[in-house]
C-alpha cells in the first residue's frame, strides 16, 4: 500500500510540474515581447531624461567640443605665461640676493646676449625636428616646451616651410606665431 501511495504521489507531482512547465514555456512572457520591440524615438528620450542624461544634436556636440579646445588652449596660455612670470620671480629673486651678498666692489650688470639665426623648415619636418633644430640654433632652452606648445595649441599642421628669421629673446609663441601659417 505504500508502493501505490508514493506512485500516486510521484505521478501528481510529475503531472503539476508539467502543466507548470507547459503554461510558462507556451504562454509567452509578457516582459520579453516587451523587450523585444524597439524603442521610439520618444520613448527613447523619455528613459534618457528619467535617467538624468541630456541629448544633444551633432552641432551643439560639435560646439561643446570647440569649446573645450579653446578653454585648453587658453589654459595651456596662461600656464606658459605663469611659467614665465614664475621663472622671472625667481630671477629677480635671485639677482637681489646676489646684490645682498655683493661687497663694496661694483660689477658691471651682465647683457644678456640675443642671438639671431635662421631656422630652415623644410618638407617632412617634424615638430621634433623643428625643436632640436631650435635647440641647436640657441634660440629656444626647452624643447619640451615648445614641443608640448605647438601640439597643444593645434599648430603642428599649419607650420610653413620656409626661412624665418629668429632671435634668442623671442617667446615660445612668438616663434610658433612666426613658423605657422596664419
Amino acid at each position: 500500500m505504500l508502493k501505490h501511495l508514493l506512485r500516486g504521489s510521484a505521478i501528481g507531482i510529475f503531472i503539476a510540474t508539467s502543466a507548470f512547465a507547459s503554461t510558462y514555456f507556451f504562454s509567452g512572457n509578457p516582459s520579453e515581447s516587451y523587450a523585444n520591440e524597439p524603442l521610439t524615438l520618444d520613448e527613447a528620450v523619455l528613459l534618457l531624461e528619467e535617467a538624468d542624461m541630456v541629448i544633444l544634436n551633432q552641432n551643439e556636440y560639435n560646439e561643446l567640443v570647440r569649446a573645450i579646445d579653446n578653454l585648453k588652449e587658453e589654459l595651456y596660455a596662461k600656464e606658459v605665461v605663469l611659467e614665465t612670470v614664475e621663472t622671472e620671480l625667481d630671477e629677480t629673486q635671485e639677482d637681489t640676493a646676489e646684490q645682498e651678498t655683493e661687497t663694496d666692489v661694483e660689477e658691471e650688470p651682465q647683457q644678456e646676449t640675443v642671438i639671431k639665426a635662421v631656422l630652415v623648415i623644410e618638407g617632412g619636418m617634424s615638430t621634433r625636428d623643428i625643436s632640436n633644430q631650435l635647440i641647436n640654433l640657441n634660440i629656444i632652452e626647452d624643447r619640451t616646451a615648445f614641443e608640448n606648445y605647438v601640439n597643444e595649441s593645434g599648430l603642428e599642421r599649419s607650420l610653413r616651410f620656409g626661412e624665418y628669421e629668429l632671435a634668442s629673446d623671442m617667446t615660445i609663441q612668438e616663434i610658433a606665431r612666426i613658423i605657422s601659417s596664419p
